[in-house]
């Protein structure tokens, strides 16, 4: 049994996922069928065997009752416990409008990045990050690419002159430079995203997700695929557990 998440990606549903893998082991292809049972398509599996593999002894689960491929009489309770997630404060938001740049700001920076010409004010972004703290990103079209989007950051203390937004890491954009790709806030859930591009469609490149903690962007997630095969869903490197004060 599949459903479909958000991301119109398939899920297995937990009950089935022991199952599948089983099959994927046996098979040299997977049919797909609709919910009537109508064929839709296959799907190849060669190498699928040597993947589970990989985690099994990834995650030390060889000779266990529950390992994925090779399964032996080890109990699950032997496998050692996944490393501690490393954690990230990041401050509680607020109901406040944001701060916004001002129209000479805007202009200025433009300018600076010989984009003077460029007057579109929807591709100038602000948002709130807490009690005190907004962001504003200014998209440069003129220095972005097809499909990778640069921008300068700030960040606005109330009272203040905005800052350029500072990052905890570099992963995000080019040496000495702090201009950054497709940048966008969400701010149900209050992180920033951004990545890289490999081609148009987005299936390679990297990508990242940031908490403010108040005084910068934290880095809290990141995932990439550095082969471009049409798959949209990146492989999770690195992330954090965060807590919100």
């Amino acid at each position: 049994k599949v459903e479909k998440d958000y991301n119109e990606a398939f899920l297995v549903a937990p009950g089935d996922a022991v199952r599948l893998l089983d099959a994927l082991r046996a098979a040299k292809s997977v049919a797909v069928l609709d919910a009537s049972g109508k064929p839709i398509g296959s799907v190849l599996v060669d190498g699928a065997t040597a993947a589970l593999l990989y985690m099994d002894e990834q995650q030390r689960r060889l000779g266990t009752q529950g390992a994925l491929v090779r399964r032996g009489s080890k109990p699950d309770t032997s496998v050692p416990p996944p490393p501690v997630l490393p954690v990230v404060t990041a401050v509680r938001g607020s109901p406040k409008p944001p701060a916004r740049l001002s129209p000479a700001f805007i202009a200025k920076v433009r300018k600076d990045n010989d984009c003077a010409d460029e007057t579109d004010s929807g591709y100038v972004h602000h948002a709130r990050l807490d009690a005190t703290h907004s962001y504003a990103s200014i998209t440069l079209i003129c220095q972005s690419g097809a499909y990778n989007l640069i921008s300068e950051d700030f960040i606005i203390a109330d009272g203040a002159a905005p800052r350029p937004a500072k990052f905890d890491d570099d992963s995000s954009h080019e040496e000495g430079d702090m201009s950054h790709y497709n940048l966008s806030w969400d701010a149900k859930a209050r992180r920033l995203h951004a990545g890289f591009k490999g081609r148009g469609i987005g299936d390679c490149g990297g990508r990242q997700i940031y908490a403010w903690d108040g005084r910068q962007f934290r880095l809290v997630a990141v995932s990439g695929m550095n082969d471009c095969r049409g798959v949209i869903d990146f492989i999770s490197l690195w992330r954090a557990r965060v807590e919100e004060r």
